[in-house]
């Protein structure tokens, strides 16, 4: 094993021992050569052992409670999908009995579902290695290993068993290719009643150099290893860890040669590690797919703290890392932790060593912070993944201001959207490709979960900029014969780009495996206008509609002022034909996925509106003879030249979703009305300022009963003197990571707003009484709430941090309660629950 941190799982000491011995245990049970009182304490321990094994206990019989498996790329526990979150818990074979139990208690309240013990594990004098270095069972650690998987299928936990060969922190072990493979079929033999355990053939097999015993196991010997194994229990799950990303070539060593049932990397560990979780997991499933054969890539063991001398990871980088695995692919990921021999006096060891102490009584500040996160992102995980195959969104019958895949769980969106996520748009041609995959591990790392997906009708997409501005891949084909205004080949409105669709499809379908919603834009208002008389460009030059540019002798200019506003009307039949004939065209594209909604046009002009009602028509026909229907979004209608249109419109239209503007009465910039439930507003910075708002623009808006979303000035290629993701904007992405968060532990189907200063006098407010009640206060001041009679817990969050605080048990006879926030210079965010 390499000297870095490694996985562990603990068991045993009795309390009958200590009753019966009147004094400690011993810290360590040698196998090899125990003295007379280690002796009696031994066989004691052994009795204690076989007393409470499943075949031991009365009215016991040996069905097991869990059957660990593999669906394509995910683990399954009893057939169900499931991401495995897990812990290190190297040395488990040395703690107490007692340890373990507390530790497994733990393990259970924070979410995970894994723990990985070692089964040659010696480190600071303590061998407790279940097999010795002959690959023969080594007692009474190999009775404490079958104790640990038993306990653990009792409650529900997989158990990650894994070998090392040569030289670990202590004794080397399995220091031939024979007594590995006896190793192996020792172990494979003497568990092989439990299905909730998976064997690691050869930890870090890929390790080079260093000490007399390598630690070195070629593709060769693993496939023998492996081959072992599956002779005795050709069901059990076998991987074999790596250090680093594989490489294509190395994967199909792993899938083709040593069969593996799961790939287990162990990515590198330094500051960038996090942020590359997420596209490095993507990377190896795709290589899987092109080499015939994807199986779960298993983040078993990434960075640790009191590792790299350089770099101390924080409670960001773990969370980051959990969230780019999850987002990525992963099907699985571990909490990794372990000796701190940089310490003083090389404490705490964690999982490396648990004679004295238990795992989480050694864990540090930053760790127990991460186990806080935890429940909330497994929960996010659970409900993404959930939704993803639960059906298209519909409008929550009980509380229409959300949508809902099941009438019951509602369905908050929020997120950013920016300009090129479909089509790549630049000053060159072609332009410089969006880095979509980017884009996605962007959102997933603000716990964003919707964004508008940008269509552009021109190729020329930008009115706002006197230089040409080139837009990739467009709808229709050029063909010919004959070349439009900017030289290139005229357009046949017959003959749709694969290209286009091809990655409509594919960034609908990518957008869906990382668990995030799509606005699908089918129209685009600035592509057929000037727009503004400030306009520096024209795009209807480059639109497939003006005269010069297409074959089929369709002009979308009928009144010949040089703008294309007619092609947004019901003027020309010939054009809505085609409209109509894409709009089917798209639908066929996307409507088999679950996460679309279809967005009827961008800030067309006023005089639209008949238009897009007949375009939400032909949405409704189409999907009537379709198996998914998806909801319809309506945006307002801008135009700084021949007219706006106006939010009544917007209610007016069958659209399920609609994006208001801010009026003289709906002040939605600062004071958002109260969402009444006629339609499900979509509140987007787009329509209000362009790029604008902040943080508590986001809190107001998800304390009316809105989905707030965030015009992104996103940019990958940006200049050099310009951050690529500009932090100005940091805390409105944040806010919106952070409403999400709430609303996934909320019943948010059951919450209504208010604006009545009587029930809360902030005037922001989602309640559910006696219940649930979520106040936001925009000030730092006091703010009293009516509350029901009963009792409530109570806890806090700074909206501009996400930090969080216990605000104890809160009594009410049915009064005014005064609050005042834990932060005396910052808005606040009380959540009360009632206590059952």
């Amino acid at each position: 094993m390499n000297t870095r941190s490694r996985y562990g799982v603990g068991v045993f000491s009795v309390l009958a021992v200590l009753l019966l011995l009147g004094a400690m245990v011993p810290e360590t049970f040698n196998a090899t050569t125990p003295d007379p009182t280690q002796r009696n304490t031994f066989a004691v321990f052994q009795d204690a052992i076989a007393a409470d094994s499943p075949r031991q206990r009365a009215g016991h019989d040996d069905t097991r409670k869990i059957v660990l498996g593999i669906d394509g790329s995910h683990f399954t526990i009893d057939r169900r999908r499931v991401f495995l979150c897990g812990i290190s818990y190297y040395g488990g074979l040395g703690a107490s009995k007692e340890f373990v139990v507390a530790d497994l208690d733990d393990i259970q309240r924070y979410g995970f579902n894994w723990i990985r013990v070692w089964a040659t594990w010696s480190a600071f004098d303590n061998d407790v290695s279940a097999v010795d270095n002959d690959g023969r069972s080594r007692q009474p650690y190999f009775d404490r290993l079958r104790w640990l998987i038993a306990e653990c299928d009792r409650r529900g936990l997989v158990v990650d068993v894994t070998f090392t060969r040569g030289e670990s922190i202590g004794s080397p072990h399995l220091s031939s290719d024979e007594a590995h493979e006896q190793a192996v079929r020792t172990l494979v033999a003497g568990l092989t009643p439990y299905r909730n355990w998976y064997l690691d053939l050869a930890n870090e097999h890929n390790i080079r150099g260093g000490g007399k015993t390598p630690k070195t196991v070629s593709f060769e010997t693993l496939a023998r290893l492996r081959n072992a194994a599956k002779a005795i229990d050709p069901d059990r799950l076998l991987t074999a860890s790596y250090v680093g990303d594989a490489s294509k070539e190395d994967l199909h060593r792993y899938l083709h040669e040593v069969r593996v049932d799961f790939v287990s990397p162990h990515r590198r560990r330094n500051a960038h590690s996090a942020a590359e979780t997420s596209a490095k997991t993507r990377e190896a499933l795709e290589f899987m797919k092109q080499l015939g054969r994807v199986v779960p890539v298993h983040c078993q063991e990434p960075f640790r703290r009191d590792f790299n001398p350089s770099w101390q990871p924080q409670e960001a980088d773990f969370v980051r890392d959990l969230a780019g695995a999850i987002e990525g692919g992963a099907a699985g990921w571990c909490l990794h932790n372990g000796d701190a021999r940089r310490a003083s006096k090389g404490r705490p060891r964690r999982s490396f060593d648990m004679r004295r102490q238990r795992l989480f009584d050694q864990l540090d500040d930053v760790e127990r912070q991460v186990l806080e996160q935890l429940p909330k992102l497994l929960e996010e995980h659970s409900v993404r993944r959930r939704d993803n195959d639960a059906g298209p969104l519909r409008i929550h019958p009980g509380n229409p201001r959300y949508f809902t895949h099941d009438g019951r769980q509602a369905v908050y969106l929020t997120g950013s959207h920016t300009w090129h996520n479909l089509q790549d748009g630049g000053p060159t041609d072609p332009p410089v490709p969006f880095d979509y995959e980017g884009f996605l591990d962007f959102l997933a790392g603000h716990h964003h979960n919707f964004f508008r997906l940008w269509a552009w009708e021109d190729d020329r997409e930008a009115a706002w900029m006197r230089q040409r501005y080139w837009c990739r891949p467009l709808v229709y084909r050029r063909t010919g014969p004959g070349t439009a205004v900017d030289g290139k080949l005229k357009f046949d409105l017959t003959r749709y780009d694969p290209e286009y669709f091809q990655r409509l499809r594919d960034r609908v379908r990518l957008a869906k495996e990382r668990g995030m919603y799509v606005g699908v834009m089918l129209f685009q208002g600035f592509s057929v206008a000037r727009k503004s008389p400030r306009a520096q460009g024209n795009p209807w030059s480059g639109h497939p509609l003006h005269r010069d540019n297409n074959i089929n002798g369709i002009s979308g200019d009928a009144d010949g002022d040089g703008n294309g506003y007619e092609v947004h009307t019901l003027d020309n039949p010939r054009i809505t034909a085609i409209q109509e004939d894409y709009v089917r065209k798209v639908i066929d594209t996307v409507g088999s996925f679950d996460n679309v909604i279809y967005e009827i046009s961008n800030e067309s002009h006023g005089g639209s509106t008949a238009w897009q009602y007949h375009m939400i028509d032909v949405i409704r026909n189409h999907e009537k003879r379709r198996e998914k229907q998806h909801p319809v979004w309506m945006s307002f209608q801008w135009d700084g030249t021949i007219g706006m249109g106006t939010n009544r419109s917007l209610w007016q239209s069958k659209a399920e979703a609609v994006s208001p503007q801010e009026s003289q009465k709906e002040l939605y910039r600062s004071d958002p009305p109260v969402a009444d439930g006629s339609k499900a507003i979509i509140l987007d910075t787009d329509h209000l300022w362009g790029i604008g708002g902040d943080a508590d623009w986001v809190w107001k808006a998800f304390a009316r009963g809105m989905n707030p979303i965030f015009m992104d000035p996103y940019q990958k290629d940006s200049p050099p003197d310009r951050p690529a993701v500009d932090p100005k904007w940091d805390g409105i992405r944040r806010a919106m990571g952070f409403t999400r968060q709430i609303a996934l532990r909320v019943d948010l189907a059951a919450m209504t707003p208010t604006d009545d200063a009587r029930q809360c006098s902030t005037r922001y407010c989602l309640r559910n009484p006696g219940r649930e009640v979520l106040v936001y206060q925009p000030k730092p001041r006091p703010f009293t709430l009516l509350l029901e009679r009963g009792r409530y817990e109570a806890e806090w969050l700074d909206p501009g941090t996400g930090r969080t605080k216990d605000g104890g048990v809160v009594t009410s006879v049915g009064e005014d309660k005064s609050f005042t926030a834990p932060w005396p210079d910052s808005p606040s965010v009380l959540y009360l629950k009632a206590a059952d």
